[in-house]
């Protein structure tokens, strides 16, 4: 049941950004007075369709890192919506349990309002309680918030809702990363190098104020991006040659390989090695065709696979990704790490006539942050022809591609242009990058949860080398060792 009958108006201090902030409360649910909304307004006296910009191109607008300073994501929640939240964690910390919230997005003096969005707990291994202990319930006095990655569905309620196009958020905390830049660096590097297919970005200032609680509270600096999903593909209808294709996550142990063709499942089925994500034909066309992707890419050898390839991939896009993803020192992938944080999207619908893209995913444990996993145990040093495992029958589609001297030299010369002098991923260019984001963001993080309030120049705690370094320049910088040697692996 819902009433909007009820208006009060008031305003405080942004504690970040000292400047006045209006709110509007909204009782929304009639059988429960606690379940209000608040938004917040940059300016006294605007009304909610005149604070809204008009908002043609949703990424331009939402995923621009600095015009006008770092925005601000404004979360309202009620207090029985966010315990519902917290509890669907205790009972499952994998969950995917929705609950009802507003949120605003603030960029400069305008303010962007959605009404009723779907809020939820993201991640993997890296999922968190965002506010106390296992059973405890939300505390307005005293309350013991962390850090957590949280998704936003503008539309799962409200049909329509949008900010120009754009339908889902996610909001991601700087996990292991001290420097506040790694996956924001590897995503603006895969788009300054011409890899489209990469998600938009932003870091984004982001409160979370729930039920009566009088102010929000400030969760810090986090990375605001784009998942991949229908929109996506909407927004990239040109590049892609179409949008109404099937779009399928990868798990760990999907390594198109023919063995795990009964891996490919819906969504959330058990056992799913490849997930169909989205799709606007049905699940029975889109496995007939991931099935025929998988078959051909293991049967056929010599010229003919060549040829194959060669039309149902753009393979120089492909091994210009690769060569980013191996540059930015990404092992927990597809080739070394049997099919992990892989995404592929097939722009049509027809079971043989398609091409596939591999788009880049989870780039949060890179630039020096390494594991020994898979055929490596230093991601920075690891010969870039042999990334993961050179058996054809473990990583097809990497070590059939580079068997063939044309398709090596593509992704020769893509290495190369990194590493060499005035490439991308030298020291000098990367650090005018990386300083000016660092200076953007180092007075914004300290927040509320206590936790990653210091910019600290080290990898992982849990990483295998802790002694590389992202913005100390020496003989154990990142950047100055990777390029060295991909420099050296290409002129064997």
């Amino acid at each position: 049941m819902i009433l909007a009958a009820v208006l009060i108006t008031g305003c405080q201090k942004d504690p970040i950004i000292e400047t006045e902030v209006v709110y509007e409360t909204r009782q929304i649910h009639v059988d429960n007075p606690e379940d209000q909304v608040l938004s917040p307004f940059v300016a006294p006296g605007f009304e909610e369709g005149h604070a809204n910009p008009v908002v043609t191109d949703g990424a331009a607008y939402l995923f621009d890192n600095g015009t006008a300073g770092i925005p601000s994501v404004y979360i309202k929640v009620s207090a029985e919506q966010w315990n519902k939240l917290l509890l669907a964690y205790d009972k499952n910390n994998r969950t995917n349990e929705t609950v009802h919230a507003d949120m605003s997005f603030v960029k400069g003096e305008e303010a962007t309002v959605v009404r009723d969005v779907a809020l939820s707990i993201k991640g993997n291994t890296s999922r968190r309680r965002p506010e106390g202990s296992s059973g405890s319930l939300h505390q307005s006095e005293n309350p013991n918030w962390h850090h957590a990655h949280f998704g936003l569905s503008l539309n799962k309620y409200v049909e329509g809702n949008a900010i120009g196009g754009v339908r889902k958020l996610v909001l991601k905390w700087f996990k292991d990363d001290g420097n506040y830049v790694r996956e924001m660096y590897s995503y603006d590097l895969f788009r300054r190098f011409g890899v489209w297919t990469g998600p938009e970005d932003v870091y984004a200032k982001v409160y979370i104020q729930v039920g009566k609680d009088l102010e929000p509270a400030y969760f810090g600096i986090y990375q605001m991006y784009e998942p991949y999903d229908q929109a996506y593909l909407d927004r990239r209808t040109d590049r892609f040659g179409a949008a109404d294709g099937n779009l399928w996550e990868c798990r760990y142990g999907g390594k198109l390989t023919p063995e795990t063709l009964p891996g490919i499942k819906h969504i959330d089925e058990a056992g799913a090695l490849y997930e169909l994500n989205v799709t606007t034909g049905g699940f029975d066309k889109a496995k007939a065709q991931f099935t025929d992707f998988i078959t051909n890419l293991n049967a056929l050898e010599g010229s003919q696979f060549h040829d194959w390839i060669g039309s149902h991939m753009d393979v120089d896009l492909f091994l210009k990704t690769y060569a980013v993803n191996v540059g930015v020192g990404m092992w927990d992938d597809y080739w070394n790490n049997a099919g992990n944080n892989t995404f592929l999207y097939f722009n049509s619908q027809s079971a043989t006539d398609y091409h596939v893209y591999l788009l880049p995913h989870d780039y949060d444990n890179t630039l020096g942050t390494t594991s020994a996993v898979g055929a490596q145990t230093d991601a920075v040093t690891h010969n870039p022809y042999e990334w993961g495992p050179t058996d054809v029958t473990q990583s097809p589609l990497v070590n059939k591609i580079l068997a063939f001297d044309d398709y090596r030299a593509i992704y020769t010369k893509y290495l190369l242009e990194l590493a060499s002098e005035g490439g991308l991923l030298t020291y000098e260019s990367s650090m005018q990058r990386i300083g000016k984001w660092q200076e953007m963001v180092a007075v914004y993080i300290a927040n509320d949860t206590g936790e990653d309030m210091k910019l600290i120049d080290v990898p992982a705690s849990w990483g295998n080398h802790p002694e590389y370094r992202v913005v100390e320049d020496g003989e154990k910088n990142f950047f100055r060792v990777k390029t060295a040697s991909l420099l050296y692996w290409t002129a064997q």
